[in-house]
């Protein structure tokens, strides 16, 4: 069974989080600095962290996907129905149709 990472797709590279001066900068803070941040520093580092959160709520929704798919159950129905082609051939016209469009679950395209 063929498990993908989430980076062997060309020469992608893992994105970088926290390189503003103000995430380097909070490293140094005494406990007294942190209470008083500026607006500024503190939208900066919460903006920082919902990115990093984000990427990280991605690629735990894309491994749980993936093992899904590998799932016994999953495998023997996607066989049974003549493997992948037929699933994929399906899912193109849906997308190619835009069928996903106003749909509850288009957010998943």
């Amino acid at each position: 069974i063929y498990h993908p990472t989430i980076f062997d797709y060309e020469a992608q590279i893992l994105p970088d989080f926290f390189m503003s001066e103000a995430s380097h900068h909070v490293h140094s803070m005494s406990v007294e600095g942190l209470k008083n941040i500026n607006k500024s520093t503190h939208e900066q580092l919460v903006s920082e962290i919902t990115e990093a959160r984000s990427f990280l709520f991605g690629a735990r929704a894309c491994k749980f996907f993936l093992n899904l798919l590998q799932s016994p159950g999953v495998e023997e129905h996607i066989n049974a129905q003549g493997g992948w082609a037929p699933v994929e051939a399906i899912t193109s016209t849906f997308y190619h149709l835009n069928l996903h469009e106003g749909s509850e679950n288009e957010h998943f395209v």
